[in-house]
């Protein structure tokens, strides 16, 4: 077994047990409540609920594939879904720290530097916070919850001037590279400033302005899998209560550096339903059903990406050898 091969296993395991340990708080948890509204469900809404999901997804890979193209022309969609999808399956780190491993696939598979997959990437997580901030913003706010608005507004603001000053200003290269030193393996190593000249390479009008656009519709998708799971239990939520609920709930748990926002995420999505009339156990189950179709299907599906892209590599290096 090669040492990619080992590793990807070893991170589907660690994904396996991380896996019983929640489902079995969330059974632990689950036997104390009444769940007698659980025969009045409409079980057709959930088919919806998955193809949404699914679109979601491929809105995401749509863009990331656009950007991998302008610095990998070679990039062929099917061949790239393999290196994609295989990002989810360290969706656990904290910030979507995880999908920046897509960096590294792309590198084993293809060859591609480091530098560019991570310009990449991080041009692909900048458009869906700049669309994801957008919404949140305008729909929290007409919900009145403009302190919320406002929160989210600050914190966007703080990180994306932190990322814009490291890419735009070269003086702060050395300051960086000192940060990170002890947390970048050697593998991953590679120079500041030619990482930022990859990002505002990408960083053009041309690309960004479209792009946001695509991803305001991914949002919308994700909107559309709440409302849909709304639907099941015949709750009167409207697909814009939805997108603002799931995109605020996103963000809450993006900035709290807890993986994936676990639990973060879901009291945010708890606590929205709520506030918009939901029984509190239909705001839990809708929460918790949410995040199975929008998340842990997709750490699934990633680390059977990334068994069949270590076969891949494999082939790669037999036909090599």
């Amino acid at each position: 077994m090669t040492a990619t091969s080992r590793t990807l296993t070893l991170l589907r395991w660690g994904f396996v047990l991380f896996l019983a340990i929640v489902l079995g708080l969330i059974m632990r948890d689950g036997l104390v409540q009444d769940w007698s509204m659980l025969e009045r469900v409409n079980g057709w809404w959930l088919l919806p609920a998955v193809g949404f999901a699914v679109l979601d997804v491929a809105i995401d890979f749509l863009v990331w594939w656009i950007l991998l193209r302008e610095v990998y022309p070679q990039a062929k969609p099917v061949a790239s879904l393999t290196p994609f999808l295989a990002g989810f399956a360290v969706d656990l780190l904290p910030a979507k720290v995880g999908t920046f491993s897509r960096a590294w696939f792309l590198r084993i598979l293809w060859d591609i530097p480091m530098r560019l997959g991570v310009a990449v990437q991080s041009n692909a997580a900048l458009i869906d916070l700049l669309a994801a901030t957008l919404i949140a913003i305008l729909g929290l706010g007409s919900l009145g919850l403009w302190k919320t608005a406002g929160l989210i507004g600050l914190l966007v603001s703080i990180a994306c001037g932190v990322v814009f000053a490291v890419i735009f200003y070269p003086h702060l290269q050395g300051w960086v590279q000192r940060v990170i030193r002890p947390f970048v393996p050697a593998e991953m190593a590679f120079g500041i400033h030619e990482l930022q000249e990859s990002i505002k390479n990408l960083l053009q009008l041309r690309l960004v302005l479209p792009l946001a656009l695509v991803k305001g519709i991914s949002w919308l998708a994700m909107g559309l899998v709440l409302y849909a799971i709304a639907q099941c239990f015949h709750q009167p939520l409207s697909v814009t209560e939805a997108l603002f609920v799931v995109a605020g709930s996103a963000l809450l748990g993006l900035f709290s550096m807890v993986p994936n926002g676990l639990g973060i995420t879901e009291a945010s999505l708890v606590g929205f339903l709520t506030y918009l009339d939901l029984p509190l156990d239909t705001a839990i189950l809708s929460a918790f059903l949410f995040r199975i179709f929008t998340m842990w299907a997709w750490l699934l599906i990633g680390n059977l990406a990334g068994q069949r892209m270590a076969r891949l590599v494999d082939i790669q290096k037999q036909i090599l050898d």
